[in-house]
This record gives structure tokens, C-alpha cells and sequence, in this order.
């Protein structure tokens, strides 16, 4: 009986020790995700620093330095460098000497996109400037961390030899309204807008007229009706006269001789 006694004691001291055991695996469990998802939601937080070199929106034979936080926090104190310095074939334009290479960006807002004229693609085609670069990006997130720095590569070569197809943007829709705002300003006269309207019902009065006088309507390459004719088909009565006089005449000439 003692013997059985014991037994049941040991059994319960082991599934307290099994008991105690999976709690503290499960609270240990629970802790590490607990810090996986703080680190997730961290590195969400974290400010992403992209920068590279791609045509222009505005033509595809420009190229742009683009800057670009991805990120969803600001990002401080940005800096970059760039092995070997940025060159261009670009007259009178030392890209490595601008503020924004030698001294980088202050700050970068969340999903903010900076461009930057870099080269035009035609000249720097047969320039024999390097077509790749590599990019160091230095940054601190919101609270002033220093972040750790992201290297891109930035090769130019694969932008040659590749068709492509210009997509009409608003640089274009703004190109053309000043274009037209240029050619409105040619429509003006004496401070007033030049318009030139049509009669409909006039416009159809002197096709019946041109009928009338000549038997078919106004086409391409037709001489028209003198103007006096025209004219005098404007007054009822004589347009009845005239009509009568055309009619009588264009019988008579349609009769066969006998």
C-alpha cells in the first residue's frame, strides 16, 4: 500500500515538472515572438534610401539621378559615394561638384522622389565615360540611429539597344498647353479673340443656290458660281426667275435634234 502510495506521489511531482516545463517553453516561444514582431514592425518602421539612374519621364534620351525613401519614416542626414564620381558628357555641368553629391540631403520624407538631371544618353553613348557605378548610401532613421549603409550597383549599359515606347505624361499635357497658349496668342486682334463661325442656314442656302445655278452640287475641284449670281439667288423672286431660265435652258439643250 505504502509502495502504491509512492508511486502516485512520484507521478504527480513528474507532470508538475512536465507542466512547469511546457510553460516556460511556451512563455519562451511567446517571448521570441513577441520580438520577431517588434523587430518586423522595426525594420517596417525603418527609412529605405534607394538611389539610381534612370531616363527621364520627359524624354527617354535624358537620364536622371533618382533619390527615393521607400521607406515609411524620414530618413536623416543622407549622404552618398560614389566609386568612381559621377561624371557627365553634359557641357558646363560637373555632377560630382553639385550640393546634392558633395553634401547629400538633410532629410528624405517617407516615399519622397528626388530627380536630378545627370546626362543626356545620345552623347554619353560615344563619350567613353563609365557606364557603371557603385553608390554607397548613408543615413540615420527618425531618431537620428545610424542605419546601416546600402550599396547599389548602377549599371548603364542594358539602357542601349532596347526599343521603347514613350509614354505621354504631364510634362507632355504642360508642353502642349503651352504650345497652345502660344498659338492662341496669334488668334487675337486688337486686344479681342478673331472667330470664324458658319451660317448653317446660310451654308445650306448656298448649296441649294449652287444646285440651281448649276445644276450639281459644291465639290472639290468644282469652280464656283459667280459671286453676282450668287447674289441675286439671295432675292425670292429672282431666284424663281433665274431657276425658271436655267430649267427652260437646260430642257431645251437636253432635247435630241431632229
Amino acid at each position: 500500500m505504502k509502495n502504491s502510495s509512492w508511486h502516485a506521489a512520484q507521478w504527480s511531482a513528474l507532470a508538475a515538472c512536465v507542466t512547469a516545463g511546457v510553460a516556460v517553453l511556451a512563455a519562451a516561444f511567446a517571448y521570441f515572438q513577441v520580438r520577431e514582431a517588434r523587430n518586423l514592425r522595426r525594420d517596417q518602421a525603418k527609412p529605405f534610401v534607394v538611389v539610381d539612374i534612370q531616363p527621364s519621364r520627359a524624354s527617354m534620351h535624358l537620364l536622371n539621378l533618382v533619390v527615393e525613401n521607400t521607406g515609411t519614416t524620414i530618413a536623416r542626414d543622407v549622404t552618398f559615394e560614389f566609386e568612381p564620381p559621377l561624371s557627365s558628357s553634359l557641357d558646363d555641368y560637373d555632377v560630382a561638384q553639385t550640393t546634392l553629391v558633395k553634401d547629400g540631403l538633410p532629410m528624405i520624407p517617407p516615399h519622397r522622389r528626388h530627380e536630378y538631371l545627370f546626362d543626356s544618353a545620345i552623347q554619353r553613348h560615344d563619350s567613353g565615360l563609365p557606364m557603371r557605378f557603385d553608390v554607397i548610401v548613408h543615413y540615420a532613421d527618425k531618431d537620428g540611429r545610424k542605419q546601416e549603409p546600402l550599396r547599389f550597383p548602377i549599371d548603364l549599359s542594358p539602357l542601349y539597344g532596347i526599343q521603347f515606347v514613350e509614354e505621354k505624361g504631364l510634362h507632355h499635357l504642360a508642353k502642349s498647353m503651352d504650345e497652345l497658349a502660344k498659338a492662341a496668342k496669334s488668334w487675337t486682334h486688337l486686344g479681342g479673340l478673331r472667330i470664324w463661325t458658319r451660317d448653317e442656314d446660310a451654308y445650306n442656302n448656298r448649296n441649294r443656290d449652287e444646285r440651281t445655278l448649276t445644276g450639281s452640287y459644291r465639290h472639290l475641284g468644282k469652280k464656283p458660281s459667280p459671286e453676282v449670281l450668287v447674289w441675286i439667288m439671295t432675292f425670292p423672286p429672282l431666284r424663281a426667275l433665274v431657276g425658271s431660265l436655267l430649267d427652260w435652258w437646260r430642257n431645251k439643250t437636253s432635247r435630241p435634234e431632229k
